[in-house]
């Protein structure tokens, strides 16, 4: 979490933006826990519809194993020193809608 509030900071500058500026650091936790609770609540939500219908079941299951993949190969790939850089967080909510955009109406036309 540290690198999306500090996201150019060394150990030591996120350590002391951390005590000295507690008052403002500490909202931003709190929003950034708030946001990963929605997400995971979303997540959820697409596997609750992905065990009332197979179908959904096998879209919820070739998007989650995609996302794996793929996370696992840009974690390998920036680990190799090539001097490439993770895409960042929209790149998540990007992966989101579109497994959104394949489970929903799936589960609309399917079940």
């Amino acid at each position: 979490m540290d690198l999306l509030l500090f996201p150019s900071a060394t150990a030591e500058d996120r350590r002391i933006g951390k005590r000295q500026g507690f008052r403002t650091y500490a909202p931003k936790v709190f929003r950034c826990i708030g946001l990963h609770a929605v997400l995971s609540l979303s997540g959820f939500a697409a596997a609750a519809f992905s065990y009332q219908c197979h179908a959904v079941h096998v879209v919820w299951i070739c998007c989650v194993m995609i996302g794996c993949i793929d996370a696992g190969f840009r974690f390998y790939y920036e680990c190799a020193g090539v001097g490439y850089k993770q895409p960042g967080l929209h790149f998540g909510f990007v992966r989101m809608a579109v497994a959104w955009a394949l489970v929903l109406p799936t589960y609309l036309l399917a079940c």
